[in-house]
């Protein structure tokens, strides 16, 4: 068979070739063996490319399975952080309200604070104002007391 192939030109030995494909994918058709070393050899071809075919189809529909199980928890893991998130952001809001409240408040106390401080003030001032003229008072009492002791003593010395 050898010595066939050898004295084949190349136009003859394609027509060879395709004439055992031709008979070898017949006989996988019609499920008879091979006849031949050659359709028996391109027959174990087939077969083990079916099976690699097989293997591979096997391992992508499990890479497939494991893509969208992977996708589903990252989703699932996506969700749960927006959830989260969502969930921070209303606990932020309620900080920044009780913030801005109790500035309000602050700002209250402050101006109560200023107020007090400034009536303090004031009542310190009319106090020390009150003293003050009480005390001028007195002294100008004195004076025109001892201005009248002393018109009297001159009264009685006049007489």
């Amino acid at each position: 068979m050898q010595t066939q192939v050898t004295e084949m030109n190349n136009q003859q030995f394609e027509a060879y070739v395709k004439k055992i494909v031709l008979e070898t994918v017949q006989q996988i058709i019609n499920e008879a063996p091979p006849k031949s070393e050659i359709a028996i050899l391109l027959h174990l071809h087939i077969k083990d490319m079916q099976d690699f075919k097989q293997r591979v189809e096997d391992k992508l529909e499990k890479l497939e399975n494991d893509i969208k199980r992977i996708q589903l928890d990252i989703d699932d893991r996506f969700d749960k952080v927006d959830d989260r998130l969502d969930k921070m952001d209303v606990r932020f809001n309620n900080i920044e309200t009780r913030l801005d409240k109790m500035d309000d408040r602050f700002n209250n106390v402050e101006t109560r604070l200023d107020r007090i401080e400034s009536e303090m003030m004031t009542k310190s001032f009319w106090h020390e104002e009150k003293n003050r003229l009480l005390f001028g008072i007195g002294q100008e009492f004195q004076k025109i007391v001892s201005q009248l002791l002393e018109k009297k003593d001159e009264t009685t010395n006049f007489q």
